[in-house]
């Protein structure tokens, strides 16, 4: 059962990954290209707080279940 919610998260982040470019693939280019003027650092700030954000999101989903 765990294998089966875990498979489909990674399916919808997925879906949700390639929207972007299947919409806007020219901002996405763009996008693209500046985040390799970014520095190591700031990338990795940049992940934390997805991280942090995705975290918060799953808690707040779970305290509502």
């Amino acid at each position: 059962m765990l294998w089966k919610i875990i498979f489909n998260a990674i399916a919808l982040m997925l879906v949700l990954e390639g929207l972007w470019p299947f919409i806007n693939a020219r901002a996405y280019k763009r996008f693209l290209l500046m985040m390799l003027t970014q520095s190591e650092k700031q990338l990795q700030i940049v992940g934390l707080v997805l991280m942090l954000i995705g975290l918060v999101i799953t808690i707040i989903v779970h305290s509502f279940a």
